[in-house]
């Protein structure tokens, strides 16, 4: 079976940044959590619009997730369509100029940022308003 793409978005020392905040976890978790989904349900429904229809299995095979962590660090969307011939259909489109679709998952992960800051805003908005009970 064909592995998928995999984009990753860096974020210098987050390692040390979760280290430091482990003992607050309780207060940040949950606005967290629901950024993280959120985010992926609005790449999900951006991803699904972007994507090329013809018979609708491509846009019908695109889900996406936040980890099943208690604070995710990373999301996934995936896109399990596949040609009749087996073919993983989505990288054809993704990398093929020929079939006049070229990079549409890759602009919409791109696109991604404006989503990113709003979400996070809205969870530091939640979690400045439960710091008062610790």
């Amino acid at each position: 079976m064909a592995k998928g793409i995999t984009w990753k978005i860096e974020i210098p020392d987050l390692n040390r940044f979760k280290r430091k905040l482990k003992p607050a976890e309780a207060l940040y978790g949950d606005p967290w959590r629901e950024a993280m989904q959120g985010l992926a349900a609005d790449l999900g429904q951006r991803a699904k619009a972007a994507a090329p229809v013809r018979t609708g299995v491509l846009r019908a095979s695109i889900t996406a997730t936040a980890a099943k962590t208690r604070v995710p660090l990373s999301l996934r969307v995936r896109v399990r369509a596949r040609s009749a011939r087996g073919f993983p259909y989505p990288k054809v489109l993704e990398f093929s100029p020929s079939h006049h679709h070229l990079r549409w998952l890759r602009n919409v992960v791109q696109s991604a940022a404006a989503m990113i800051s709003k979400r996070l805003d809205t969870a530091a908005r939640a979690i400045e308003g439960d710091w008062a009970k610790y």
